[in-house]
């Protein structure tokens, strides 16, 4: 089979109906006699192996748990987050997999504060606008998961450049905001994690041009990424990636120390309180 990462939703959902077709034809068993095995109608069994119907979590534990094999599970969930990254913009899906191996990531954020640190009702309100209620559960249950790279041991270092207009915007109203800046102060107690706050008194050049994120490598090596609302973008070429990180390092020294960081997202959350 090829790596599961690589396949597309409807792919591997046909690898799931085949494998189980496959596994119970090697043991001779009908579907009549798979189903009473398993507490499923034949017809279920069927739509199970012929890719009408979405597979739910727990027929893929029953399955893996009956034949002995945890690639069921495996495959279910990967069929679950390739379903996630169809709702995602054109060229994120390939960030999140590059983030994933990451060792170093840096990244300057306007408007907003950054994905990997947002509360789930702040990504909520963040991504409501023109979403489908479907696609916005995917979505936000797909940033979620990303967040678990946060404290994934061996730990990636992390500096994060938020500029104080995100702090000023009220995403969600007041009680959302007050949890997201909780969690910006919480947050900033693990040694992988640093958080400084770009004033409104600081002004550079390299600021302007809006958000980026530089990823390093255990290589050495590392790679820039730009994102849109509708299209994002993976810039490889080295010329480039030394541009943003000249620029990350400019806005990190304009940013207010950590001290001075922490009292002003405390004074934004009175503010909201």
């Amino acid at each position: 089979m090829p790596r599961r990462k690589e396949m597309k939703a409807d792919s591997l959902r046909s690898y799931f109906g085949a494998k189980l077709r496959r596994r119970r034809e090697a043991l001779g068993f009908s579907l009549e006699r798979l189903s009473t095995e398993l507490g499923y109608t034949p017809q279920w069994i069927h739509k199970m192996e012929t890719t009408d119907k979405a597979v739910p979590a727990k027929f893929a534990e029953d399955v893996a748990t009956y034949f002995e094999d945890p690639e069921f599970v495996e495959v279910h969930d990967a069929i679950r987050r390739a379903g996630r990254l169809a709702y995602l913009p054109r060229g994120f899906p390939q960030f999140i997999e590059l983030e994933n191996e990451a060792t170093s990531i840096r990244a300057y954020v306007v408007q907003v504060v950054p994905g990997l640190l947002q509360t789930k009702e702040y990504a909520t309100a963040v991504m409501s606008a023109g979403q489908a209620l479907e696609a916005l559960e995917e979505i936000v249950a797909a940033r979620m998961e990303r967040q678990s790279i946060l404290r994934r041991a061996p730990f990636t270092q992390f500096q994060f450049v938020i500029n104080e207009a995100a702090l000023r915007t009220p995403v969600g109203g007041g009680d959302v905001m007050r949890e997201q800046l909780q969690r910006l102060i919480d947050i900033t107690c693990l040694p992988n994690i640093q958080i400084r706050i770009l004033p409104f008194s600081s002004v550079t050049y390299a600021a302007l041009d809006g958000l980026f994120t530089v990823l390093g490598f255990e290589d050495g090596t590392e790679t820039a990424y730009l994102e849109g609302p509708e299209a994002s973008q993976v810039i490889e070429d080295p010329k480039l990636i030394a541009r943003f990180a000249v620029r990350f390092g400019i806005i990190m020294g304009e940013a207010l120390p950590r001290s001075a960081s922490l009292d002003l997202l405390a004074q934004y959350l009175k503010e909201y309180t």
